[in-house]
C-alpha cells in the first residue's frame, strides 16, 4: 500500500512583523512566537518522546495530591509583560517538552498565560539555537524560576535557576551518574540514569 507525502502549505512571513496568537492559530503545522517571530516545530525523535515521557512519569508521580500541575507539549505557554494583554495578541507562544504550574488561575483550556515555575526542553539539532538561545533568554526574561536543558545524544542535563537579580545562573550540568532535583520541590529526586536508560551514548 502506497503512503502519500502529506506537504504543508506553508505561510509567506514577513520578516520585518511582529506575529500574533492571532496570525498563527490556523496555520497548519506546530508553530511557536518569540517576540513576534514565528517557528514551525518539527516533530520529536523516539529518544525525545521516550525522555519526555520518562520525565512526565516522575514528575506526575510525585505531584499527585499536591497543588501544581506537570505538562507537556503541545500546549502552550503565553509569556507576556502585561497581565492585562489578551491571550490572542500575545507576541510569546511556546509549547516547551515540559512544564510544571503551581498558580491554577494560569491554567486555561487553550494553555498557560504566564510563566510556568519549572520548564525542561529536550536538545534536538534542529531546536540547539533556538533552545540554548532565544528560549532561554525569554524565559529568564519571563521569570521562570528553573530551566533544564537535556541533551539525549550527549545524555547531560544543564540547570539554570533564576537569581535574585533576574538573571539565570547555571547550577550545574549533570550526567547520567547524578541525581536531578528541583530548586521548588527539595524532595523530588530522580536518578539521571533513568531518563537515558537504554540508550548507548554517541
Amino acid at each position: 500500500m502506497l503512503i502519500g507525502v502529506i506537504s504543508l502549505s506553508l505561510p509567506q512571513i514577513e520578516p520585518n512583523k511582529k506575529y500574533t496568537v492571532e496570525d498563527i492559530t490556523h496555520w497548519e503545522g506546530r508553530w511557536e512566537l518569540i517576540e513576534g517571530a514565528p517557528y514551525l516545530t518539527a516533530s520529536p525523535s523516539r529518544l525525545h518522546q521516550t525522555i519526555s515521557r520518562r520525565l512526565l512519569t516522575a514528575l506526575e508521580n510525585y505531584l499527585t495530591g499536591k497543588d501544581c500541575e506537570v505538562f507537556a507539549a503541545p500546549f502552550d505557554v503565553y509569556l507576556s509583560s502585561s497581565k492585562e494583554e489578551e491571550v490572542e495578541q500575545a507576541k510569546n507562544a511556546v509549547q516547551p517538552d515540559l512544564f510544571v504550574v503551581c498558580d491554577p488561575s494560569k491554567i486555561l483550556d487553550r494553555g498557560v498565560n504566564g510563566p510556568p515555575e519549572w520548564i525542561a526542553e529536550i536538545i534536538s539539532p534542529s531546536t540547539a539555537k533556538i533552545d540554548r538561545l532565544k528560549k532561554y533568554n525569554l524565559y529568564e526574561k519571563y521569570g521562570v524560576r528553573e530551566f533544564w536543558l537535556i541533551s539525549p545524544y550527549e545524555q547531560t542535563i544543564e540547570i539554570f535557576v533564576l537569581s535574585e537579580n533576574g538573571r539565570y545562573v547555571r547550577k550545574g550540568v549533570y550526567s547520567s551518574d547524578d541525581q536531578l532535583t528541583i530548586g521548588s520541590f527539595q524532595d523530588f529526586t530522580l536518578e539521571a540514569v533513568e531518563l537515558f536508560r537504554g540508550f548507548p551514548m554517541d
